[in-house]
């Protein structure tokens, strides 16, 4: 019996016993279980015990540490949560993609723009397949430097309409219009591995 007073030395006997038990443990059931069972703990013992677990594990086990770690906002935990979403699973890639998106609305966008500005493409997939209202994306382009942004990829056009439509629902700001166009749009021409520093804009 371990006093359930968050500290590092109980979590650290918690980690321990746990690891103990769930490498010992045959099936995917009862793996999942105790994972599911590790909810009314702290979010640091959840953090420990499961993220290491993450890029090892399969897909069912995955999706189930991935949503007790709904709460996280430590930016490490959530890039290997966001490691998650690329995969053709689409439940797995949508829990990943909320969590992410969910850890980052926790914070200043001002605080984080350095983060965000590197995963621009990651912020403009999860507004789209989470079909959120953009905000947090136009926030994020707001505070971009151009050179700072991520390099263009390509869009297919039934995106690029949707990130169009939210365009038409966000109060007009111009450095946000600028910078999202500049990824998407002139992303026909250009290879992905284009290492160019000059990115075309177009004036709205």
């Amino acid at each position: 019996i371990i006093d359930r007073e968050n500290n590092d030395e109980n979590i650290k006997k918690m980690e321990e016993i746990y690891l103990e038990k769930f490498e010992t443990m045959k099936g995917l059931s009862p793996k999942i279980i105790m994972i599911e069972m590790s909810r009314s703990f702290d979010i640091q013992f959840r953090e420990q015990m499961w993220v290491r677990l993450l890029r090892d594990s399969k897909n069912d086990l995955k999706y189930t540490i991935i949503s007790v770690l709904k709460d996280v906002k430590d930016l490490k935990v959530l890039d290997e949560v966001l490691n998650s979403a690329e995969t053709t699973d689409s439940l797995l890639r949508r829990i990943a993609l909320e969590t992410w998106y969910s850890g980052l609305m926790k914070y200043d966008v001002e605080t984080i723009i350095d983060y965000i500005a590197d995963k621009l493409h990651f912020l403009i997939r999860a507004t789209y397949e989470l079909q959120t209202d953009g905000k947090l994306l136009k926030q994020s382009l707001s505070y971009s430097d151009k050179n700072a942004i991520t390099s263009p990829k390509a869009y297919p056009d039934f995106m690029i309409r949707y990130m169009t439509e939210l365009l038409g629902l966000w109060d007009y700001d111009p450095d946000a219009y600028r910078t999202l166009h500049s990824i998407m749009v002139p992303s026909y021409f250009t290879f992905e591995n284009d290492e160019g520093k000059e990115r075309p804009y177009i004036i709205l």
